[in-house]
């Protein structure tokens, strides 16, 4: 159901997939994914957890020996890494949403269990840059750190979201620029 739903979400985008289409896809009866999942937001929240968790692992490979330099830099590919080897869950986890005019958490209910799930993940995400920043920027703290980051982590996403459907020539020497542009900057403010 899964495999088959994350394909259809890059396709169709959140709002141009149907539960139907779905259970079609995995030959499934009609009401049958009913029994495993309430609605389609539960199946795209369970998507965004596996896109997460992959995510988390890419970066957690990060070397930490080194100047935090190197460790930025480090993180920065591994997040460029990330995009090219799951661009399924990438764009869910940075487009498909957002495209429909939502945040990743407006999609589970606020008292539920995935939705406390999805705020752990965007969460250590943010934790790992917030690191990275702070290993080449060990003066910020509080909300100018977190502030960093968040620039940090949106300008990557854009950098990959705007040139990761050039061929990969180019997208390399674009992505080698915004790592080289972000790591100047963030040893200059």
């Amino acid at each position: 159901i899964l495999n088959n739903a994350l394909l259809l979400f890059r396709k169709n985008g959140l709002s141009g997939t149907t539960v139907r289409q779905i259970e079609k896809a995995s030959n499934l009866a009609v009401g049958t994914i009913y029994i495993y999942f309430g609605d389609k937001n539960q199946i795209f929240c369970a998507l965004l957890l596996e896109g997460y968790d992959l995510l988390i692992s890419h970066l957690k490979e990060t070397p930490q020996a080194g100047s935090g330099k190197n460790n930025i830099e480090n993180g920065i590919d591994r997040y460029f890494s990330f995009a090219f080897a799951n661009p399924e869950y990438f764009n869910l986890i940075f487009y498909t949403v957002q495209s429909n005019g939502q945040g990743v958490l407006d999609l589970a209910d606020k008292e539920s269990k995935t939705y406390e799930e999805l705020k752990k993940r965007k969460e250590r995400c943010l934790i790992f840059v917030k690191e990275y920043v702070r290993g080449i920027r060990g003066d910020l703290s509080g909300k100018e750190l977190e502030n960093t980051a968040e620039v940090t982590w949106s300008m990557l996403a854009g950098v990959i979201l705007f040139f990761s459907k050039d061929d990969k020539k180019r997208f390399d020497i674009i992505s080698q620029q915004a790592k080289k542009m972000i790591v100047n900057s963030l040893l200059s403010i």
